[in-house]
């Protein structure tokens, strides 16, 4: 019984995916944008949806930039975990804040863009 435990993942909790998120704006945008890495293992989520509709929905996301966040993957086990290392907040941008939205790997093709 404890190894079968062991073996199972933690459960994905969206409330420290908001936590944070608040933690570095004021509102809490759920994230739009995602892109699963050709290993399986990490799961990148950015909050910018279109600048259109993040005027219209979150005003507060544009005066502050949107954030991307890396989701660990447990492919063996199962289970993601939102890994508290990882965070690029885009509203520290030189020339920011910025919206980014597309997540893509430099030199991929069409088999790495992944739409959800």
């Amino acid at each position: 019984a404890n190894a079968q435990r062991e073996r199972r993942a933690a459960p994905f909790r969206l409330e420290r995916l908001q936590q944070l998120l608040r933690r570095h704006h004021q509102e809490a945008q759920p994230p739009h944008s995602s892109q699963l890495s050709l290993d399986g293992k990490r799961l990148y989520v950015s909050t910018s949806l279109y600048s259109g509709w993040d005027k219209q929905f979150y005003p507060d996301m544009v005066k502050e930039g949107s954030v991307m966040l890396q989701i660990d993957v447990d492919s063996k086990k199962g289970g993601l975990k939102v890994n508290e290392k990882f965070l690029v907040d885009f509203g520290k941008e030189p020339n920011g804040p910025a919206l980014a939205h597309e997540i893509r790997y430099p030199g991929g093709d069409t088999t790495s863009d992944i739409w959800i």
